[in-house]
């Protein structure tokens, strides 16, 4: 359309909103509203908010390129900042209204009124509806649904006050949230907690006190991955939506939609997606095991041969190694009172030095934590009851079907001399923090499960750094690392 025509049209339909605000104003004068129809009076007025919108958007694009060439002139000629406000208050639309027009309405106070009226760009005294370029240029809405509070003469759309908040907390603070045209108390960025901490203790907020503080009042939770502004921005969305017949529709709607949102944010969803992808992926090569024969068996090794069939009906056959009859074996990362760890020595590989932590295998009888605690001692003469499993690997998944478990061993002391006998002469020594990252570097410590473990010390230790103690998870303090070069 033209630019005449865009003004014909924003001029017939502003008038047709005016007039049924001003049907609207009568109606609630006379009568109680139900709230559904409320509801519908909310969702036309924001209709005609939308619709205009849309108008005044071209109308701004016309209006640029015509005034371009006057503000050019203008400018040219009249300079300045009040020359150019000048500009900006010529009247671009304006027409009367009937001397009765609002006159049903009725307001707490005169600044509401003020207020009400301004947005409507009517003056109160002359009912004159003025509409200025600079309204336009700087896409001014004179008017907003938000406002429907007025217009219903005090029946409120949302009878109750909304609160989108995170829990209890005791320090109370609110900020006001301009809704509907009254101001709604939003209680936003609390964390949820009974009790907290003072100077003279812990104190207990009371059910009593919750239940006080939620009765009259619509609470809607934020949930953990989703903010207070996106949960009032869906609620607004509910309040449009015309399958909500009540305001708790539009309640219940938010709340559903808000745990969508926020369970699609979380770490549980991102978690399921990844491994559906994983098991995707495997499903493509997954064998089906067939039989597994044994080739040689010795006093400690059997060598075995897996027979399995694979999605494309390929027969595959895999050699594998069976030590110690299968037992899963443990790797102890043991720590003394002094920050010390204790590392072992021993024949391994010809004549190379080889060091590492304190392991070996998991006796049938045993679960993980005690083979660990035996293990330490039995090479090393340590013990400690402060043990918590970090990690879990697969030994040497191609050719070995054992799992190895890597354990910290906190305050560490010793306990007894080891004694030289068996199959095994295992020396040990204690090295700090600094020196021990000298062993892994320079491949003194060379281990492949060893490395793993000296790298779930420096990476994920913290995250494991509990144990339990008396039934309750106490949190260890974190090392603080040496910053010097050996």
């Amino acid at each position: 359309m033209s630019y005449e025509q865009l003004k014909e049209t924003f001029i017939k339909l502003k008038k047709e909103q005016l007039s049924y605000i001003d049907e609207v104003v009568k109606v609630s004068f006379d009568k109680i509203l139900s709230e559904d129809v409320k509801l519908q009076i909310y969702r036309k007025l924001k209709e005609y908010d939308l619709a205009l919108y849309d108008i005044k958007r071209d109308l701004r694009a016309e209006c640029e390129k015509e005034l371009k060439e006057k503000y050019d002139n203008f400018f040219r000629t009249n300079f300045g900042y009040d020359n150019r406000r000048a500009v900006f208050r010529t009247a671009f639309i304006e027409f009367d209204l009937d001397v009765n027009y609002l006159n049903e309405i009725n307001f707490e106070n005169d600044w509401d009124e003020w207020k009400f009226y301004s947005r409507l760009g009517i003056d109160k005294k002359s009912k004159h509806y003025k509409y200025t370029i600079g309204d336009l240029i700087c896409n001014y809405d004179e008017f907003n649904a938000l406002y429907i509070d007025y217009i219903l003469n005090g029946q409120k759309l949302i009878e109750k006050p909304i609160y989108i908040f995170d829990g209890y907390y005791y320090d109370e603070f609110s900020f006001i949230s301009n809704l509907y045209g009254r101001y709604i108390d939003m209680y936003n960025n609390f964390s949820f907690d009974k009790s907290y901490s003072t100077d003279k203790g812990i104190k207990k907020i009371s059910d009593n006190s919750m239940d006080e503080f939620e009765k009259d009042k619509i609470i809607i939770p934020r949930e953990e991955y989703i903010s207070s502004n996106e949960v009032q921005n869906i609620f607004m969305r509910e309040l449009l939506d015309v399958t909500n017949h009540s305001i708790e529709d539009c309640v219940n709607k938010t709340k559903e939609k808000s745990k969508q949102i926020s369970y699609l944010r979380s770490t549980e969803y991102k978690e399921k997606v990844l491994l559906e992808r994983i098991n995707q992926l495997y499903e493509k090569v997954r064998g089906d095991f067939i039989q597994e024969e044994i080739l040689y068996s010795g006093s400690f090794l059997d060598i075995l041969r897996e027979t399995y069939r694979l999605p494309n009906n390929d027969v595959v056959y895999k050699e594998k190694v069976r030590k110690n009859k299968g037992k899963d074996s443990v790797i102890v990362v043991a720590i003394t009172p002094e920050d010390e760890y204790i590392i072992t020595f021993q024949t391994r590989k010809g004549n190379e030095i080889n060091a590492e932590f304190p392991s070996g295998y998991i006796e049938n009888d045993e679960d993980v934590l005690s083979a660990a605690k035996r293990e330490l001692l039995e090479e090393t003469g340590y013990t400690t009851d402060d043990l918590f499993i970090i990690d879990e690997a697969f030994t040497s998944s191609g050719i070995d079907n054992s799992t190895t478990y890597i354990v910290i061993a906190n305050e560490c002391v010793k306990e007894l001399d080891v004694k030289a006998d068996g199959t095994e002469l295992v020396n040990y020594g204690l090295f700090s923090e600094l020196e021990l990252k000298y062993l892994i570097d320079h491949n003194i410590i060379n281990g492949s499960t060893n490395k793993l473990a000296y790298y779930n010390l420096v990476y994920n230790a913290d995250k494991y750094s509990y144990g339990y103690i008396g039934g309750e998870k106490v949190y260890r303090k974190k090392k603080v690392k040496e910053k010097l070069e050996l």
